[in-house]
């Protein structure tokens, strides 16, 4: 069964006698099975969108917007291009085109399938994690990734994931992972519309993956 259709069930599933519910997952089947390290970025919420029928890949198919994720695109490429590391400057202005390009290779997907506000209210997250964990954890299967890049979620998808027991690694730069299965490894990083500086977040996540799976 292709991808598309596990999420298609899933779904159809997981969204009954829900109002609103927001679907997302692998934005090209085909790009993101034949990229060289296969990615999934697993996100809060959608932000503020409450019309029942929005799916998130379909809006990345079209590149997305530029806040959050020009820093997606940015980490997938540079991430695809390891060992070899570009300057800053190839990656200071971000176009359509090329987030269009980056964001068909991954899988993106929200813990919490309803939408929310500008600033997510923790304890909604919280709890949509534990209700919904069976849910996460067959969703999470379904991409087999070879590196999953938590975005501000890496508790909460662990809890959901039942591997809250295991404690963290640490890469020699401060940041949290573990290998949840051979050559399968979960990362906990910032948001990518963090407050700090984008180059400050790339070369960090780079670093990280460099250190972790290469």
């Amino acid at each position: 069964m292709s991808i598309f259709d596990q999420e298609k069930q899933l779904f159809e599933n997981w969204s009954a006698n829900r109002a609103e519910f927001v679907k997302d997952g692998a934005v090209d089947e085909s790009s993101y099975l034949n990229s060289p390290i296969s990615l999934c970025f697993v996100m809060k919420e959608i932000n503020g969108k409450k019309d029942e029928s929005w799916d998130l890949r379909e809006f990345l198919r079209k590149g997305g917007r530029a806040q959050t994720w020009d820093n997606i695109s940015r980490w997938t490429h540079g991430i695809h291009n390891l060992p070899l590391e570009d300057k800053w400057s190839q990656y200071s202005s971000i176009s359509n085109e090329f987030r269009i390009k980056q964001l068909r290779k991954v899988v993106a997907f929200n813990l919490k399938k309803s939408s929310g506000s500008h600033t997510t209210k923790i304890n909604e997250l919280n709890n949509a994690s534990s209700d919904d964990r069976e849910w996460i954890r067959r969703q999470f299967q379904i991409y087999n990734a070879d590196i999953t890049i938590c975005c501000g979620t890496g508790g909460q998808l662990k809890m959901a994931l039942g591997l809250d027991q295991i404690d963290w690694e640490v890469t020699s730069r401060g940041v949290n992972y573990l290998e949840y299965a051979p050559r399968k490894y979960i990362i906990a990083f910032s948001h990518p519309a963090a407050r700090t500086k984008c180059s400050f977040l790339h070369y960090s996540l780079l670093d990280a993956v460099r250190e972790i799976y290469l």
